[in-house]
């Protein structure tokens, strides 16, 4: 254990060919640089691996798959970034799992990696499994989405708004890491207004809310930060805002069916 030992500089290669080792802990200190993929090679009878709070940067790699008979991770408090590989999937023995409070680290929003972590949870003894899943932000725009426009009268709600699992909820596909790259809730029932922060969805490249006559008021000016490829919104009662660069923008988009209709100036101007 050599946590809290006021040690700098880098993880060293050379402590993935330590062998017999159960516990390698590196909490608590002031490391930088990435995590050697080495460390894949620690021996498979390896029980516990930390490195928590300290100063580390880039992304797991993926050969720590091969520690296969971890009960013990944690990631948590350092720089770390992008999705979890999905050679993670093989530690199916873990009982504790920790990568919040870094800079991008997340699970991928996916059918298998929500099943791993909740199999965590609810092994026996298994205290937690902490950490964003790469799609939250989109669940949370999503969510708002739902609340806005009536979804519990939707004609299909279908996994709204439940999960992490994108690709369960109606009208939406994801990509790799479970982010909503399209949604088409055409003809669904929507009633209300599109929530401003709509635009956050920021993979999204497709989106239909067409043919829902309930829906009113402005498109979110949001939706400019957004590289639509497609975007239908006919047969609604929303209106374009008399925005010179969001007109620039919907000139942009190569299949756009919209009402054709501007919104009316504010009131008192």
């Amino acid at each position: 254990m050599l946590d809290g030992n006021a040690l700098e500089g880098s993880i060293p290669p050379e402590l993935g060919r330590l062998a017999g080792l159960r516990t390698l802990g590196l909490s608590d200190n002031s490391l930088t640089g990435s995590i050697p993929p080495e460390l894949g090679r620690l021996p498979r009878a390896l029980q516990f691996l930390t490195m928590a709070r300290n100063s580390l940067t880039g992304s797991i790699p993926p050969e720590l798959g091969r520690l296969a008979g971890l009960y013990g991770l944690n990631f948590s408090g350092n720089a770390l970034e992008g999705a979890m590989p999905s050679s993670l999937l093989a530690m199916d023995e873990l009982l504790a799992f920790d990568f919040q409070d870094n800079m991008g680290l997340c699970a991928p929003g996916t059918a298998d990696f929500a099943a791993w972590l909740e199999g965590i949870r609810l092994r026996e003894r298994g205290r937690a499994a902490n950490g964003p899943f790469c799609n939250e932000t989109d669940q949370t725009v999503l969510e708002l989405l739902f609340r806005a426009t009536s979804g519990g009268d939707w004609a299909n709600a279908t996994g709204w708004p439940r999960g992490p699992v994108l690709a369960e909820w109606h009208g939406i596909r994801a990509d790799t890491l479970g982010r909503a790259v399209a949604l088409d809730l055409a003809d669904n029932g929507l009633v209300g207004q599109l929530p401003e922060r709509l635009g956050e969805l920021a993979h999204v490249v497709e989106l239909d809310v067409a043919d829902n006559p309930g829906l009113e008021g402005p498109l979110p000016l949001s939706l400019a930060g957004l590289s639509l490829e497609a975007f239908r919104y006919a047969g609604t009662e929303l209106c374009v805002p008399a925005d010179t660069a969001f007109r620039v923008w919907l000139e942009g988009i190569s299949s756009h069916a919209g009402t054709g209709v501007e919104c009316p100036p504010p009131s008192g101007s």
